[in-house]
């Protein structure tokens, strides 16, 4: 019986590691579930939120770029300031030892000799006094001149400091941007699987791109940025460019308006307070249009509807409906 039992076990045994084996072997021979292959909606959807990011570092960085411009020339000034201030004081300070030293060499400017050489007491009293005079004054310039270099140093130390945080915001934002960008890649290769027309419907929002354009009836310096503009289509879109061969947002409104003579901040949201503010029903061409919450996009319009923008890293500046950003409008500037 001891036997039997021992046998109907070994038996079990043998029997259940036949069927994991078995198992194994299934499983192994299992054919790999597909991986999905992406659709329209989630590839552009991923790449919307990616280059949005990228557009709002690039602004950010627009920003940081141009303080770090600010400060180095405050660092200059201040260091010129500073050399100047240093030399002010040296001359000043051989001035006065050559004035103390003639001043006790000479008998009559010494206090003995103004004694012995005085007709009279007030004569003395008088010869006195015009020498503490004269030492006050010449103390005073040393002073002044003391507290002229110690007041640039300071400013050249302080400018220096705000050149080296400036940078430093700079090269975070580079840092940030640069992985941003390495993301983004990754989705455009996604987008890469799209077919040409998919990929271009995502670049103009669904609609036909527009190739050609008749100008919108206008004058003044407005013609003059707008023409700009418009001459500009097909470029690429390149993070902190300003022409002539490539721009960003803020780059190609910049480059326009300064066509016409008017200066503006490469920088978005600076843009936004350049001019006065017009209401969406009163847009003119020449008009600057801004999106997204915090100003992290600009484009021109141009009549009819439309705007001419540098959209967004793969893109090239383009004409399109101002409609297909409507949810993220966030107001408009007039120049000048």
């Amino acid at each position: 019986m001891a036997s039997t039992e021992k046998a109907r076990r070994r038996a079990g045994i043998v029997a259940l590691a036949l069927i994991a084996a078995l198992s194994l072997i299934v499983g192994l021979a299992a054919p790999a579930a597909a991986t999905p292959k992406p659709t329209v909606s989630s590839v552009t959807a991923r790449l919307a939120k990616v280059s949005h990011r990228a557009e709002a570092l690039t602004e950010q960085f627009n920003k940081a770029s141009q303080d770090v411009a600010a400060r180095r020339e405050q660092a200059t000034k201040a260091l010129a300031a500073a050399a100047l201030a240093r030399q002010h004081f040296q001359a000043a300070s051989g001035e006065l030892r050559f004035s103390l030293v003639e001043q006790y060499k000479s008998v009559p400017m010494s206090a003995a000799g103004a004694l012995f050489t005085a007709g009279s007491g007030q004569q003395y009293i008088d010869r006195l006094t015009m020498m503490s005079v004269l030492t006050h004054h010449r103390a005073g310039i040393a002073a002044s001149m003391r507290v002229a270099h110690d007041n640039a140093e300071a400013a050249q130390h302080a400018a220096t400091k705000a050149l080296a945080d400036a940078r430093s915001v700079r090269d975070a934002l580079k840092k940030k941007r640069a992985a941003v960008l390495k993301e983004q890649a990754k989705v455009k290769a996604l987008l890469a699987q799209l077919t040409a027309r998919q990929r271009n419907a995502y670049f103009t929002g669904g609609q036909a791109p527009v190739t050609s354009w008749k100008a919108v009836p206008v004058s003044g310096l407005a013609a003059i940025a707008v023409k700009f503009a418009l001459a500009q289509l097909g470029k690429p879109y390149v993070w902190g460019a300003a022409g002539p061969g490539s721009y960003d947002c803020s780059g190609l409104t910049m480059a326009a308006w300064a066509a016409a003579g008017v200066q503006l901040s490469h920088y978005a949201p600076t843009q936004f307070t350049a001019g006065h503010h017009v209401n969406e029903s009163d847009l003119a061409p020449g008009d600057l249009v801004f999106f997204y919450p915090g100003i992290q996009h600009v484009a021109m319009y141009i009549g009819k509807g439309m705007v001419v923008h540098a959209p967004q890293t793969g893109d090239v500046v383009r004409i399109v409906s101002l409609s297909t950003m409507q949810n993220v409008y966030q107001g408009a500037v007039r120049l000048p």
